[in-house]
């Protein structure tokens, strides 16, 4: 089999797919704050070390993280995220403890587990 000049210059040319190379984005959860308060009411919620990490240093115990996803925090969505390197998203709920800190908790939804990615207070100075 003869190939022609132009034949040979295709074969090292890259192909075109129409098809995204990245996997295409999972949909947002609806109802988010239902479904974290249910899962903190059952005790389906589990905090990862970089939580606990973030938690000590900033000052932030378990109860206060319980306190607003359970009870007096709301969905921040504008500050939702979606994380490439997990291909998920993470949720921000932002409320204030009795003691009146104002917490950002990032969670994902880890099968029927809902996870706290880390906490940040952003109470003003």
């Amino acid at each position: 089999m003869s190939y022609t000049e132009d034949s040979e210059k295709d074969a090292f040319m890259p192909r075109k797919n129409n098809k995204s190379r990245s996997p295409t984005r999972p949909k947002k959860i609806d109802k988010v704050l239902e479904k974290v308060r249910a899962s903190v009411i059952k005790g389906s919620y589990r905090d990862t070390r970089h939580s606990t990490d973030q938690g000590v240093a900033r000052e932030i115990d378990l109860q206060d993280i319980i306190e607003v996803l359970g009870k007096n925090g709301f969905h921040e969505k504008k500050k939702d995220e979606f994380r490439e390197d997990f291909q998920s998203w993470n949720y921000a709920i932002r409320g204030k403890t009795f003691e009146g800190k104002d917490l950002r908790i990032a969670v994902y939804f880890g099968g029927k587990l809902v996870m706290i990615a880390t906490v940040i207070d952003v109470s003003p100075n």
